[in-house]
């Protein structure tokens, strides 16, 4: 259920919601802004921002950043109006557009705002400098969604052609791109950034992979205009809002509902999320402002104990604890539990092992696994007692035909008594290894076992191959395991043996140790117990490739100290795992200012204090793709500037453009309003898209005729 703080009715549709740490802002369609007091939700401030003006009651034109910088159409839908918001609402701006606003978004950093546009164009504007920097390449429709990732790496635009395209925003170059069969409404990027989630209006949720550029799942979720998709602290679920009553909250791991609330309030437009609150918008003018904090403390000490049946009916009574990470801390430990639950299913105790699966039965691979167990328990308890009645043919031929079996419990148990027997037989053939009676007293100790196949196998190898394993257990107790593994390369046999078991665990432990020498940056100490694994044929490769990653990260931490950027981005071209490493971030922090303020001498045609701002990057690849959107802005906007002056060569000029960039809109725009635009159409581009991956940037692109 939802536990409702506050309820308050506007006049007119409530499209717009967001709160920061004082307060929540609303917009409505009427252009009026209000403002709650987050103490006592309560209206504090109401302000017309332009009369006698109301726009669709589902539109998404109005929007606040970060900075709390406001955006509104200005009396026509084709200019823009800025408003700050700093103790009081203050102008700062218009701004006016080439064609009438569909859409606006701020980026969550505050430092951008995309613009579409109802026929299908997109604009970039750089809000600090007030200025569209850059042209996207239109849409044949309008624009009915922009969503910037959490980080703002990546944008999703879709539009009314139903099609969705994802851009990289450092370079703004296109992703991927969907096709789907309805306008999509809203879109949540998974908190990894590799999954996007599409809500539309035929009531379908679908979800892509924007990596691997393919359709994960398509699921309906019932007779419903979908309208907006968020998630807070989840990994795994999302509120998903509707144009009708029905408030969902999805498991975003396969789309399916798990709750379905029915709210006296119609039409979510949108969704804010705070620590304490989560605040509704809607178009028949409600505000609903929810408590996210109810029943999370006890939630919290039932996870402590462990009593998770009790955690899990105490998250049911706030759903909003799905949202905020507890349910997600609940279902981490069903992998704990598992074995504990799978116990009970083979001492045939079913109904007690589902009552303590339930809690976790929204983790689809714990969901899985449990399933298999509980549907095939009738085979665990023929298992069960096959051991218990010492059948061991029946319980081994149950175990190769049903692999779940091996991760019994009671199948650990058998294989404990295999090499238990077997190892005493072991012990009776070394007291007289060439004695026919001895090996008759040590077959019997394994006469339980002789009519299973593949310990048949292993008993004859032990009673012909005696030598063999006396052998092996010196080779380990001497410690000498390049000649333990050379004898295991010979007589594969052994690696069915205990004690080559214990030999592979032996490699795990230092595995470890590796692990927590890298964490301290004790790079010496690693490398030395990864060189000690080298003897572990099995490992050797790991260990050579942890050899080589750790003396990577010790090369790239001493070129950090000694501010070599060459050598530093060139050890991480060639490790990626590098980019991990805090110092990796600082570096590309101090990058990005640098390219911040080279922005600035771009988008007024600097070219060469663009270059000399950012020079020391320029013949740098791995940041290629951050600093080529920057030198493209410096390149368009210095080719008008020029053309005031000089009379350009326009064909060479297009083509050195061309060959780094391939063709785009604002290099259009540039052709048609100078009269070139048939020297334009006639240069190919397909040879030269983002031709500046495997190209050298050029000081300038204007070629004087």
């Amino acid at each position: 259920m939802l536990h409702i703080k506050k309820l308050l009715h506007l006049e007119n549709s409530a499209v717009f919601i967001k709160q920061n740490d004082e307060y929540i802002e609303i917009i409505d369609n009427s252009f009026t802004y209000y403002q709650l007091d987050k103490n006592v939700y309560d209206l504090k401030k109401k302000v017309a921002i332009q009369k006698d003006i109301k726009v669709f009651e589902h539109t998404n034109i109005f929007d606040i950043s970060c900075k709390s910088l406001h955006v509104y159409p200005k009396n026509s839908t084709k200019s823009l109006l800025f408003i700050e918001n700093k103790d009081k609402l203050k102008v700062s701006g218009t701004k006016k557009m080439p064609e009438s606003i569909a859409i606006t978004k701020f980026s969550n950093n505050g430092q951008m705002m995309l613009v579409g546009s109802e026929n299908g164009d997109l604009w970039l504007l750089d809000v600090e400098l007030d200025k569209i920097i850059y042209t996207l390449s239109p849409r044949p429709d309008e624009i009915s969604s922009i969503v910037f990732s959490k980080d703002d790496k990546f944008v999703a635009i879709a539009s009314y052609d139903k099609k969705i395209e994802v851009y990289n925003t450092l370079n703004w170059s296109i992703v991927c791109s969907f096709s789907q069969e309805s306008v999509t409404e809203d879109i949540l990027f998974s908190n990894n950034n590799q999954y996007i989630y599409t809500v539309d209006r035929d009531g379908f949720i679908v979800a892509f992979d924007i990596f691997e550029q393919k359709s994960i799942y398509k699921q309906s979720l019932g007779q419903h205009w979908l309208s907006a998709i968020e998630n807070y602290n989840s990994n795994q679920f999302a509120i998903v809002g509707t144009r009708d009553n029905a408030l969902l909250i999805i498991n975003l791991q396969n789309g399916a509902i798990v709750k379905n609330i029915l709210l006296k309030n119609k039409g979510l437009n949108g969704i804010s999320f705070g620590d304490e609150v989560l605040c509704m918008a809607f178009s028949d003018g409600s505000i609903l402002i929810c408590d996210m904090l109810i029943n999370k403390d006890e939630a919290l000490v039932a996870l402590k104990m462990q009593d998770y049946k009790m955690s899990k009916q105490i998250i049911d009574e706030n759903i909003l604890l799905y949202l905020d990470g507890s349910m997600d801390e609940l279902l981490s430990n069903g992998d704990k539990e598992l074995s504990k639950i799978i116990t009970l299913i083979e001492l045939g105790k079913t109904e007690e092992a589902i009552n303590d699966a339930e809690p976790f039965m929204l983790n689809e691979s714990f969901d899985k696994k449990f399933s298999e167990y509980i549907s095939n328990s009738q085979e665990i308890a023929q298992f069960v007692k096959a051991v218990d009645e010492k059948n061991f043919l029946t319980a081994y031929s149950l175990a190769d035909k049903y692999e779940y079996i091996k991760s019994l419990k009671k199948y650990q148990q058998l294989e404990n008594l295999w090499f238990k027997s077997f190892n005493e037989a072991k012990n009776i053939i070394s007291k007289n290894p060439n004695d026919s009676a001895t090996k008759i007293k040590a077959k019997s100790k394994l006469q339980n076992f002789l009519n299973v196949a593949s310990k048949r196998k292993a008993i004859k190898n032990l009673l012909e191959n005696s030598k063999v394993f006396f052998q092996a257990d010196n080779y380990v107790r001497e410690k000498k395991f390049i000649q333990f593994f050379k004898l295991c390369e010979d007589y594969p046999f052994l690696e069915d043996t205990q004690i080559y078991n214990k030999v592979i665990s032996i490699t795990q432990l230092l595995f470890t140790n590796i692990n927590k020498a890298v964490q301290q940056k004790e790079y010496k100490n690693a490398i030395a117990t990864a060189r000690r694994l080298l003897s572990f044929a099995p490992v050797k490769e790991e260990a050579s490739r942890h050899i080589k990653e750790i003396n990577a990260m010790e090369k790239f931490t001493q070129a950090t100290q000694k501010k070599d950027l060459i050598s530093l981005f060139e050890l991480v071209e060639k490790n990626q795992f590098l980019e991990n490493l805090l110092e990796y971030k600082h570096v590309m922090q101090n990058f990005k200012k640098i390219n911040e303020d080279a922005k600035t001498h771009a988008i007024s045609g600097d070219v060469q204090k663009t270059f000399y701002t950012i020079g020391k990057y320029v013949s740098i690849n791995h940041v290629k793709d951050h600093i080529a959107f920057t030198i493209k802005l410096a390149y368009l906007n210095s080719i008008p500037t020029i053309a005031n002056d000089e009379k350009i060569d326009w064909k060479r000029t297009f083509t050195n453009y061309i060959e780094l960039y391939g063709k785009d809109p604002e290099l259009q725009k540039i052709a048609f309003e100078n009269g070139v635009l048939d020297i334009y159409d006639s240069i190919d581009e397909e040879v030269y898209y983002q031709g500046y991956k495997n190209k050298t940037f050029k000081n300038h692109i204007v070629a004087v005729a």
